[in-house]
């Protein structure tokens, strides 16, 4: 009986984890020019590698630097 249960939770939770939606997220800046974003991104995991800010990781300070940038994410859900 034990075990029964026990398939059963594990049969939900795998129904339940492959109907969750797939989110992309992407940046996106109003007017970019091409190759604006490919040159603000170096730059910018290039600054979040060499400045230390209290308490940041790499990819926080990264995505500071984005967005003082003007770049912003956008999130759209996949099926």
């Amino acid at each position: 009986m034990k075990n029964t249960m026990y398939f059963i939770f594990v049969g939900i939770l795998l129904v339940t984890a492959c109907s969750l939606p797939i989110v992309k997220t992407s940046w996106s800046k109003p007017g970019a020019q091409p190759g604006e974003f490919e040159r603000t991104q170096a730059d910018c995991w290039e600054e979040a590698g060499q400045v230390m800010l209290a308490g940041l990781s790499e990819q926080a300070r990264f995505d500071t630097c984005m967005e003082q940038e003007g770049w912003f994410l956008i999130q759209e859900n996949q099926q």
